[in-house]
């Protein structure tokens, strides 16, 4: 791992570190970086990435970053999962860390790195995930049964699978969830404990149609391998997502959406729900009144 050029230093007494999956728009990832600054931060980038935009990458982060070796990680393969949880295994060696969120180069944080930290506070020893065991009625006429009811097969994003059915690994549920999350220390050391001695758990997902969707999450539901699903999880998600489109991928954010944002916000707020803690999916292209308001406004951030 290769330290960011840069004089900022990570903040060693934070109990939140932060895992950053990117592949593009380096200029955006710098703006994410700066906000989430000095915060303890693990950044993987795909290996496809061109060297150009990787040194682009690079230069532009602060010095509590730390850029993870690079593994090629196509759409819904389980190796952006590997990568995944390479960088968590990472950032929880760290002394301190109680939570690690898992984001991808286009979420954005609502407030100050130490306010994000500060609001996880009451939520020790919980992860804060939007999960679901199967069937799950978004997921099409099976409800996600058929991504582990069948043998799967990656073409680009092209789905190619055969109807042969395999017993799930010992102990894990079919279940499902959103790809960002914050897990707990405890929760997160576990999954990685439980893929460690269990090798069989990593092969079966192999053939599990989108693993990132599912992997952690049947763990996090099955028989107490990891936690009490419906005690030790938060199932609402820190996030705000626009899937109104429709589609595999959320809308992009701009400052049309502030109105909505605002209102998920104070609603969740007024009846104690899981905090707003970042907004997702914003770019260079589209997102920087959006992201500049949200600097001013909510994280009293000016540069």
């Amino acid at each position: 791992m290769s330290p960011s050029p840069d004089g900022s230093r990570t903040d060693s007494t934070s109990r939140l570190g932060v895992v950053v999956i990117a592949h593009a728009d380096p200029v955006q990832l710098a703006r994410l970086l700066w906000s989430l600054a000095p915060l303890p931060t693990v950044v993987h980038c795909d290996r496809r990435t061109q060297p150009a935009v990787y040194s682009r990458m690079q230069e532009g982060a602060p010095g509590n970053v730390e850029f993870a070796r690079r593994y090629a990680t196509p759409w819904g393969s389980l190796a952006s999962v590997r990568a995944e949880l390479w960088a968590i295994r990472e950032i929880i060696r760290r002394p301190g860390i109680r939570h690690v969120a898992v984001l991808s180069g286009s979420d954005y944080p609502t407030a100050r790195a130490h306010e994000l930290s500060g609001a996880l506070r009451e939520y020790e020893g919980r992860s804060l995930i939007y999960s679901f065991r199967l069937p799950y009625g978004p997921w099409g006429a099976h409800g996600g049964l058929d991504r582990f009811d069948r043998v799967h097969w990656r073409v680009g994003r092209r789905d190619v699978s055969l109807p042969i059915a395999r017993p799930l690994p010992a102990g894990l549920a079919k279940a499902g969830s959103a790809v960002q999350k914050i897990l707990s220390r405890e929760h997160a050391s576990r999954i990685l404990r439980a893929l460690d001695d269990r090798p069989e758990i990593m092969r079966h997902w192999r053939r599990v149609w989108l693993p990132d969707e599912t992997l952690v999450a049947s763990l996090l539901h099955g028989d107490d391998l990891v936690c009490d699903a419906q005690v030790d999880l938060v199932h609402e998600s820190p996030w705000y997502v626009d899937w109104s489109a429709g589609g595999p991928s959320p809308k992009w954010l701009d400052l049309s959406d502030l109105p909505a944002i605002a209102h998920q916000r104070s609603e969740r707020a007024a009846r104690g729900g899981a905090p707003l803690l970042f907004v997702r999916k914003v770019g260079t292209r589209d997102s920087g009144p959006l992201l500049d308001f949200i600097d001013r406004e909510w994280a009293g951030r000016s540069d």
